[in-house]
């Protein structure tokens, strides 16, 4: 397991623990629904960053890459849960009236809460986009058609048969 997937799985059950807490204060905060948003956000983020610490070894990327999409899939799903949960308890809804009804914040804390909920969502694309860009298949060298054909009826002999693109007949001397 690479360092980044483990860094995904580490994180995606340590949201998980944190959302099942929430889910016990959601009576206790000051907006109670959105307080459920932030669980629910939460939950959700749990299960994606566990999902992607499985498919994270199967993607194609450079290391960089690598460590630039976990920590953008961290910030993203991590910072969801605590952007809305921070709203929840600190009674800023300002961003989200269906959760929050007529509650506003401080207009500093709105401020701070809009503009999480801002780079969350850019990094959560960012990270969309990396891993879309990781899943695609390598660039594999043009078989022969032949090849093709023995690969399609029996996969196993593909091992014998040459890649390469036949060269002109010769005849025998």
């Amino acid at each position: 397991m690479s360092p980044d997937s483990r860094l995904l799985a580490r994180v995606g059950v340590s949201l998980l623990l944190v959302s099942f807490v929430n889910g016990f204060l959601i009576h206790a905060l000051a907006l109670p629904r959105l307080a459920l948003s932030a669980h629910l956000v939460g939950l959700l983020g749990a299960v994606f960053l566990i999902a992607l610490a499985a498919l994270w070894p199967a993607l194609t990327q450079t290391p960089r890459m690598s460590r630039v999409g976990a920590v953008l899939a961290v910030y993203g799903f991590g910072g969801g849960w605590l952007v809305y949960f921070v709203a929840a308890a600190a009674h800023a809804g300002g961003m989200s009236p269906m959760a929050s009804g007529q509650a506003r914040g401080a207009p500093a804390l709105e401020s701070i809460v809009g503009l999480g909920m801002l780079t969350i969502a850019i990094a959560l694309g960012a990270c969309c986009g990396i891993v879309l860009r990781a899943a695609r298949e390598p660039a594999q060298a043009p078989r022969h058609w032949k090849t093709l054909v023995l690969m399609y009826f029996n996969p196993e002999s593909t091992s014998s048969v040459a890649t390469r693109a036949p060269g002109p007949k010769r005849r025998p001397t």
